[in-house]
């Protein structure tokens, strides 16, 4: 907790912007690796950017399916691992 002081201040809010900042990260990077794995799977570049896409901007079509979930770290964590057993 305390090397999150720097960067985010001190308080209950600097701890809600820290579990923001982490989740958004997470989300980018499942997005990232969606795409990752497509093109592995043998999918085109414009197929793999479409499916990280349709991820990405699911929110849009579905309001209540709120992309940014406190799962999402483990979520990257789990197809982090998908990605390097395909390796």
């Amino acid at each position: 907790p305390a090397a999150l002081g720097p960067p985010f201040g001190k308080g209950a809010f600097a701890a809600l912007a820290a579990g923001r900042l982490l989740t958004i990260c997470a989300t980018i990077d499942v997005c990232l690796l969606i795409f990752l794995l497509a093109r592995r799977m043998g999918a085109g570049r414009s197929a793999a950017l479409i499916a990280a896409l349709a991820f990405a901007l699911s929110p849009l079509l579905e309001p209540w399916g709120f992309e940014f979930r406190p799962d999402m770290p483990a979520l990257a964590a789990e197809m982090l691992g998908l990605y390097l057993f395909k390796c």
